[in-house]
């Protein structure tokens, strides 16, 4: 029979507590975690694509815009037909801005056309809220024509910072 002496104990004892106080261990969770680490699908509701030739000259660079009221609509479909007939294609969409709010996305002025953006999804996160966007370049040649993509689509109203994020 072998005799433990004092060291194996301690050794015996650390590694005991240890383990004891490893496994009695839950991670720390903070309520508001889950919803940072998990963000909600927004539903959207109109889902309208267009593109610009206006050389730029309509001001739109390119990031996102949060139109929260019918006066910020018409202002905006104002800026829109400076150099295109886009008007039109909006003119008779439904808007209720108590209820919703329309959001925008420029994407940068190209020299060529075949450029496009797809609207992805909206997500709400406890701070923001995240627009994903989907570019995609031309295949092969393209018109030699500057053109600017952009999408509009409805999400219900809220005081979130609105972001973008582009996947390719």
């Amino acid at each position: 029979m072998k005799n433990f002496n004092y060291p194996d104990y301690a050794s015996l004892f650390f590694l005991v507590t240890v383990g004891f106080m490893y496994s009695s261990c839950q991670p720390i969770k903070d309520s508001n975690m889950e919803e940072f680490e998990n963000p909600q699908v927004i539903e959207t509701g109109i889902e309208e694509y267009g593109i610009l030739y206006g050389y730029g000259s309509e001001g739109f660079n390119q990031g996102v815009f949060v139109l929260k009221s019918i006066d910020e609509w018409n202002q905006f479909l104002a800026q829109i037909d400076l150099s295109n007939q886009a008007v039109q294609k909006f003119s008779n969409l439904e808007l209720n801005f108590e209820k919703e709010m329309v959001v925008a996305y420029f994407d940068k002025v190209r020299t060529t056309g075949g450029y496009s953006v797809s609207f992805v999804n909206a997500l709400l996160f406890q701070d923001k809220i995240q627009i994903m966007i989907q570019e995609k370049s031309p295949n092969g040649q393209a018109t030699t024509v500057m053109t600017q993509p952009f999408f509009i689509v409805t999400i219900p109203t809220n005081d979130k910072l609105v972001q973008f994020e582009i996947r390719e």
